[in-house]
């Protein structure tokens, strides 16, 4: 029971000094219980209000409904005068510069308003709950909390999550007007990012701007190969294929799909592109490139490019087959490091857009926030996120050509396939060789019809012999092919087996000029050419082993 000397203000009201009075306390701690925040203290004020002396009954209403909007308005003024509770008065929000509540109190309440006699007094319980610091400090940073949880996956790679919340201390000051947000302090919360690591934010501001709740998601980056700077995300894959048809050449290609950082020129992914695959020609050796396809597709309204490129790699021509094939990771460069840029360039090149901001920059600020209520004169919405950066793109950059090189002329075909058919006549003879009495007559004897063919003894001595000769043997030649940089001679001259083919007859040539590519000329010819032989090898085959007949 408060004496005559115990006095309660609020927002002006002064309580008469035969008030009841009470006081409470609660500590308020951080989440993680490492630290007292606050103290939120529960004032109960019970006592009787008067009406103002020689009013009327009218004028009296109208003074306790003045006072119960005084004592029910938040944030406003509050003094305790009381030698138990503090040393002097005890103020809150009373004056700028002095203790101030930090949670956008204080918060009064009216449990009781009971009249008393005819409208001249009323019977008064009133709370009021306020939340002051010890050090009597009533802005910036309460508290900064934070968990941290990994997981790995199957294949080593890991996912860190941070998960906390900033709490500010709020202090509401005269008018509507919001003195400050937690979410002008993102920036006070500094997680390292690792170097291969994708980082995305999460950001949930509190109604009252008191506090924000962080999420910060790092996840590693599934590439052996560092992105390179400028990009926010690269996947592509290099292929090759080897087949005994065409045993001394590699078809290759590479695709890749490039997402640049907001702001970077969009040539720049060309560049990217270009050095990728640079990367993989550097293994080429002596072999000769041929480039015949480039494939480029543009995301109009986004910042991602899809390259595409074919080429053939060609050995040389005494190399062998088994040369060609072995050169599939040798040659091709396939498994080898890119080396278009280190981890932590691309860190560094990438810490803008995942800021805590990120690349627009999303500002909440305090003085465009307003506090709204029936009573509030102007009902228009605030805008909690007035400022946000448009992304600039500078123009494109005129890159670096990508151009076929004039290989020399042995290593300049694309293709050459041929066709051989053979027409042959080869005559035959047979020779019977016969003894000297095998066509003797003898003289007619009916009994012996067959006396004219020679005695049995004589008859069984024949031999028989098959001649074969070369007849007229002719070649046909047929083929195709492709070369670069160089018209596609007329063959003339055949040579099979050590011998040497002359052309005959009506020959068909055709050769074609197909474009250039790539800065090189590229030529396609197609024939069909008659040949015979020049000489007629002749042989004699023996055939009496193969029995009589």
């Amino acid at each position: 029971m408060a004496d005559n000397q115990d006095l309660v203000s609020y927002n002006g009201y002064n309580f008469n000094p035969y008030s009841d009075i009470s006081l409470n306390a609660v500590l308020v701690d951080d989440d993680a219980g490492r630290t007292t925040l606050y103290q939120r203290w529960k004032l109960r004020v019970e006592s009787t209000i008067y009406a103002e002396d020689g009013d009327t009954p009218g004028q009296a209403g109208e003074h306790f409904r003045t006072l119960r909007t005084r004592l029910t308005k938040k944030g406003m003024g509050l003094t305790i005068h009381h030698a138990g509770f503090h040393d002097g008065p005890f103020e809150v929000n009373v004056l700028d510069t002095g203790r101030r509540d930090v949670a956008f109190g204080p918060h009064p309440r009216v449990v009781v308003w009971e009249d008393i006699g005819h409208e001249n007094a009323v019977h008064v319980v009133w709370e009021c709950e306020f939340c002051v610091s010890d050090c009597s400090r009533w802005s910036g940073i309460m508290a900064l909390n934070f968990h941290v949880s990994t997981r790995v996956d199957i294949a080593g790679y890991s996912t860190r999550t941070v998960a906390g919340y900033i709490e500010i201390a709020m202090s509401r000051i005269q008018g509507r007007s919001v003195p400050d947000t937690a979410d002008a302090y993102r920036d006070k919360i500094v997680m390292q990012q690792l170097h291969n690591f994708h980082r995305e934010h999460t950001w949930n501001v509190s109604p009252d701007r008191r506090r924000a709740d962080f999420t910060i998601v790092d996840t590693q980056i599934r590439s052996p190969n560092a992105f390179a700077p400028g990009v926010v995300n690269i996947t592509g894959n290099h292929s090759a294929s080897w087949s005994r048809r065409q045993a001394a050449i590699l078809p290759q290609s590479i695709r890749a799909t490039i997402e640049l950082q907001q702001g970077q020129p969009r040539s720049r992914a060309w560049e990217i592109f270009r050095a990728i695959v640079q990367s993989r020609l550097r293994f080429v050796g002596t072999g000769t490139v041929f480039l015949e396809n480039l494939y480029v597709d543009e995301s109009l309204f986004g910042d991602s490019f899809t390259f595409s490129v074919q080429w053939r790699l060609f050995m040389e021509p005494n190399e062998s087959v088994l040369t060609a094939l072995a050169g599939l990771f040798t040659s091709t460069g396939i498994g080898a490091p890119l080396n278009i840029g280190t981890w932590q360039q691309w860190k560094q090149s990438i810490l803008p857009l995942q800021s805590h901001r990120g690349q627009a920059g999303l500002v909440q600020k305090a003085e465009n926030d307003k506090i709204i209520d029936l009573c509030a004169t102007e009902l228009q919405a605030s805008n909690g996120s007035d400022t946000a950066r448009v992304p600039y793109t500078p123009p494109a950059r005129s890159g670096q050509r990508l151009f076929n090189v004039k290989p020399s002329a042995r290593k300049s075909y694309l293709k050459y396939d041929t066709y051989i058919q053979t027409d042959e006549e080869v005559p035959t003879t047979i020779q019977v060789n016969v003894g000297e009495d095998d066509l003797k007559l003898e003289e007619f004897d009916p009994n012996k019809p067959d006396a004219t063919l020679g005695t049995t003894t004589s008859g069984s001595q024949i031999r028989r012999f098959v001649e074969s000769q070369s007849g007229r043997v002719e070649v046909v030649w047929k083929g195709y092919a492709e070369r670069v940089g160089y018209p596609i001679p007329r063959p003339d001259r055949l040579e099979l087996g050590g011998v040497v083919l002359t052309r005959v007859g009506r020959a068909q040539f055709v050769q074609k000029f197909q474009g250039n590519v790539l800065g090189q000329p590229v030529y396609a010819a197609a024939w069909n050419q008659r040949y015979v032989v020049s000489k007629r090898p002749e042989k004699m085959d023996d055939i009496s082993e193969w029995g009589d007949s």
